[in-house]
């Protein structure tokens, strides 16, 4: 069931680790968020399974916002029944997994977050281009070495926007600016020989699958 909450209801706590505000529209005028409950408690299972928290990145969307940032027409955050997010510490890959085990028919797979929605009908993919997956249980590997190019120092663009987004989410303080420098070699290095991957500062094909849990 959906339901309509306003600015009054903003703090209402939702389960046990979610409020309102976590789904709330950033337009920044509707001041308004619309909630699936079943879409709450799955998060609240993701949750409880890793055990750490949980960071909704895009929750409840009005149709101009949904609009202003690209989403695709009919978006299930317009109606209250998907978010994207993190789990801190956790790789999206891990994440996109378990979410297939509890039933989620609704999985998207990005570099730095994860979607889920709420749908009848089975749509699991990868990337903003939304290539299908028919799992993530396993055989990532060739959608990857599609995807993912060497990001070292120097190199600029969206990946290397999303490779920052997702060293900082894992505690790395580095700048969300696109351009790979000191600061992000010297985070990739540190990430590396945490996970015991050679520690040479370049992003490649097998530290990015490490990184989303391939």
């Amino acid at each position: 069931m959906v339901k309509n909450y306003g600015i009054e209801q903003k703090d209402e706590r939702l389960s046990e680790n979610f409020r309102v505000n976590e789904f709330w529209c950033k337009c920044g005028s509707c001041e308004k968020a619309e909630i699936d409950e079943r879409l709450v408690s799955y998060l609240q299972r993701i949750r409880n399974h890793f055990g750490k928290p949980l960071e909704i990145s895009s929750g409840y969307r009005c149709p101009a916002h949904n609009a202003a940032v690209g989403g695709v027409k009919g978006s299930r955050h317009v109606s209250g029944k998907a978010a994207d997010f993190i789990v801190r510490d956790v790789s999206p890959g891990e994440i996109a997994k378990y979410a297939e085990t509890i039933g989620l028919n609704g999985i998207g797979l990005y570099d730095d977050f994860v979607h889920i929605d709420i749908r009848e009908n089975r749509s699991f993919w990868f990337g903003h281009e939304q290539a299908y997956r028919s799992t993530f249980g396993g055989g990532l590997e060739e959608t990857f070495d599609v995807e993912l190019r060497y990001l070292r120092r120097g190199c600029r663009g969206d990946d290397v926007r999303s490779l920052q987004v997702w060293l900082c989410g894992c505690g790395y303080q580095i700048d969300r600016d696109g351009v790979f420098g000191p600061a992000t070699e010297s985070a990739v290095k540190q990430y590396q020989k945490n996970v015991g991957l050679v520690t040479d500062g370049v992003a490649g094909p097998a530290t990015r699958k490490r990184m989303l849990g391939v």
